[in-house]
């Protein structure tokens, strides 16, 4: 063979640029400002960018001397001039060089991926800058392991889901209606997790009493946040479009869904862009008006979109659908056969329990205090899967009341006061929630019922009517009550609250339990809606009189925009409790009912702080 002296200098060029390119990687790791950190990777790709192809087929073929002809063809056609790499060959097979090789074809990994990675954080910095927080919208990141569908369940709808999803010629909206505590945001987390990893586009879990995810306001520049990082076609359509009009992530929703949604899907589905799916949890808990509108926007999805919704049947969503049959998938959730709705629960149900004895025997050492292998038995297992049936939450609920340590007795007493059919139920509502209550309603001694009714409407009323969930010690706050009275009432709930260890807020689990305490199947502990939204903005108003004060976050300049002012600092010199009432005291007037005269308390509190 004979010997091409370019192949010598291409090889000899690298070996040189190799030590001055690790130690200036090394340098600019090391560099604090993010300028420096650029400049390193502008080096590092110029460098990359004339060696890199010819590298690579270098190790392609892993200069195996056997196939070294079709070696010298595919140098051949990227033009480079490796007439005879006989000598090459025999330097790479010289060990010291050889590392070297490696480390600089690893190098050439580790800078792409570097690259790579600056893009991301780039563009995830930028969109941070341009697009609001999606991180209160994202419902199912937060949530534990068992708020996906159980592993063999619900195995029929979401097939028929994700059919719809992958099936170019369905129709562009598939709606799962189902009725309070049937499962629906529990389909919605695992569809979302599903695809996550195949075409979902971004997703918003509804959930009133939520701040903003009880209203549409901010839905559609979240989604375009979580659009954004999942396919990055589309990314800078939307940084351009955000960058060219920064207020468009403030306007109507209209507006959103143009700007941000539908205007940069249109450039890109012209280019081969695979079907993207939005999954919108619980239209329902949406505001009426909000979620009205929103319905009709998605009336003009772009062709690469399909979006994935659940909601109770409410009129207003059920006749919009019932006008547009040729939009839409029905997969009703609550006409589910009842074989495989009881098939789905047993399973649940099972799964629960066995997890609940390991937990118990494991806790309990003594033989004589554990559980037997076959607890509770078949019947009363079978009376529990009867009791539930066709709430999921129901059956939620009954695990949680035995799993309670805050509900004497034995996990046997705790069972058989579930299962209980001495006492009549008027609906699945009934029997899910009346365990939780009988103790309150007939546990306490007749001479303290009264203050024990009480304290209950006050407190769990107030909380269950809240627009924003909050902690014990601010919910304490506003309501001028101790904190251990707070915790006293809510402790015996744990089963339908999530009460956190730490000072977190406290959050229903299930909607249906507002529902029910507003109904007048709670009997004694009933909750007025319109008296506690009034008791909750008097004392509201008053709070705010005693805290509101001119320079509250002490920033020394008057003139500064409030978007300048960061959310550390602002949590920093205003309790939780007092931005709770800024932001929420006209909600529970307007929950009151209530009727405004000149110079009542609303009034007075508006001269006062407003228009002096």
């Amino acid at each position: 063979m004979e010997m091409d002296f370019g192949v010598l200098e291409f090889c000899l060029r690298v070996m040189w640029y190799l030590p001055y390119l690790l130690s200036s990687t090394r340098s600019f790791a090391h560099a604090d400002d993010f300028q420096s950190i650029a400049a390193g990777e502008e080096i590092r790709a110029k460098i990359v960018e004339g060696t890199a192809e010819t590298v690579i087929l270098m190790f392609e073929y892993a200069f195996r001397l056997e196939d070294f002809s079709g070696y010298l063809e595919d140098l051949h056609k990227v033009k480079i001039q490796l007439h005879d790499a006989g000598s090459f060959c025999e330097m790479y097979h010289h060990s010291q060089n050889r590392e070297l090789l490696k480390d600089l074809h690893k190098l050439i990994n580790d800078m792409r991926k570097g690259s790579i990675q600056l893009l991301e954080y780039q563009a995830k910095q930028k969109l941070k800058d341009l697009l609001l927080n999606p991180g209160d919208a994202v419902d199912h990141i937060d949530h534990p392991v068992d708020s996906f569908c159980l592993q063999g369940t619900r195995q029929n709808v979401l097939r028929d889901i994700y059919d719809w999803a992958e099936d170019t010629k369905s129709p562009t909206i598939c709606w799962l209606p189902g009725l309070a505590g049937t499962g629906k945001s529990t389909v919605s987390r695992t569809v979302a997790r599903d695809l996550r990893d195949r075409c979902l586009g971004g997703c918003f879990f509804f959930k009133k009493g939520a701040g903003n995810r009880a209203g549409g306001r901010t839905i559609f520049s979240i989604i375009a946040y979580q659009l954004a990082l999942n396919f990055p076609p589309v990314r800078q359509y939307i940084i351009d479009a955000v960058q060219e009009d920064p207020s468009s992530v403030m306007r109507s929703m209209n507006e959103q869904w143009r700007i941000l949604i539908r205007e940069p899907l249109n450039k890109v589905q012209d280019k081969k862009f695979i079907t993207v799916v939005l999954v919108v949890d619980a239209l329902d808990e949406c505001d009426a008006d909000d979620r009205r509108n929103m319905m009709a926007l998605l009336t003009e999805c772009p062709d690469v979109l399909k979006v994935f919704i659940t909601s109770r049947p409410e009129f207003d969503i059920e006749a919009h659908f019932a006008r547009h049959q040729q939009l839409h998938r029905e997969i009703a959730l609550h006409r589910v056969k009842m074989v495989d709705i009881k098939t789905d629960i047993t399973m649940f149900l099972k799964h629960c329990i066995r997890k609940f004895l390991l937990d118990h025997n494991s806790c309990h050492r003594k033989k004589e205090l554990q559980l037997d292998p076959d607890w509770p038995g078949s019947d009363r297992f079978q009376a529990l899967v009867t009791r539930s049936i066709p709430l999921f939450i129901a059956a939620a609920t009954f695990i949680r009341l035995i799993e309670s340590i805050y509900w004497a007795g034995s996990p046997d007493s705790r069972l058989d006061s579930i299962i209980d059919d001495s006492h009549p139920v008027r609906s699945a509502y009934d029997a899910a929630y009346m365990p939780v209550l009988d103790p309150i309603l007939n546990g306490t001694p007749a001479e303290a019922q009264g203050k024990a009714y009480d304290s209950f409407t006050q407190i769990i009323g107030s909380l269950i009517l809240l627009a924003n969930p909050l902690s014990m010690a601010s919910l304490a706050v506003l309501l001028g009550v101790e904190e251990h009275d707070v915790a006293g009432t809510v402790d015996p709930l744990r089963s339908v609250l999530d009460v956190p260890r730490d000072d977190g807020p406290i959050k229903l689990f299930h909607l249906s339990f507002r529902d029910f305490l507003l109904s007048k199947s709670a009997g004694d502990l009933k909750v007025d809606e319109n008296s506690t939204h009034a008791k909750l903005a008097s004392r509201r108003l008053r709070h705010l009189e005693g805290e509101l004060r001119i320079e509250i976050c002490d920033l020394k300049s008057p003139g500064r925009s409030r978007f300048d002012i960061d959310q550390d600092t602002i949590n920093q010199k205003i309790p939780h409790e007092t931005q709770y009432a800024c932001r929420y005291w006209v909600h529970h007037v307007i929950g009151s009912g209530k009727q405004l005269q000149d110079n009542d308390e609303e009034h007075q509190f508006l001269k006062r702080f407003f228009l002096n």
